[in-house]
């Protein structure tokens, strides 16, 4: 998440960046709209700091350890894979190709 207080807007002019602050304007469930007030046409840069989350509080039950070692063994297998290697059926592009060898042959044929 970003804090809301850092967000700035960044200007570019004469080949450094200009730092505007921005206001909330609004917001809605998904975004939030902010407005700055800038002198010019240029390029932006919307910038904001993060904030620095506390890791949630993990309580880990207590399990018979003998079925968590099988639990990980049976993920660590590896699943065959259906697909057979070697034969592949060839694409539209050779179709396309092939569609266009012919035409480029009528259009000659025609001409003679």
């Amino acid at each position: 998440m970003i804090e809301q207080d850092s967000i700035t807007l960044n200007r570019y002019n004469n080949k450094s960046w200009e730092q505007t602050q921005a206001t909330l304007s609004g917001e809605d469930s998904r975004y939030l709209y902010f407005t700055s007030e800038v002198s010019g046409y240029s390029f932006f840069a919307i910038t904001g700091e993060t904030k620095e989350n506390q890791p949630p509080d993990v309580i880990i039950p207590k399990n018979d350890t003998q079925e968590n070692e099988q639990n990980n063994l049976a993920s660590e297998i590896e699943q065959p894979s259906d697909q057979k290697g070697g034969i592949q059926i060839p694409g539209f592009e050779v179709i396309y190709f092939i569609i266009g060898l012919l035409g480029v042959f009528l259009y000659r044929k025609r001409q003679n």
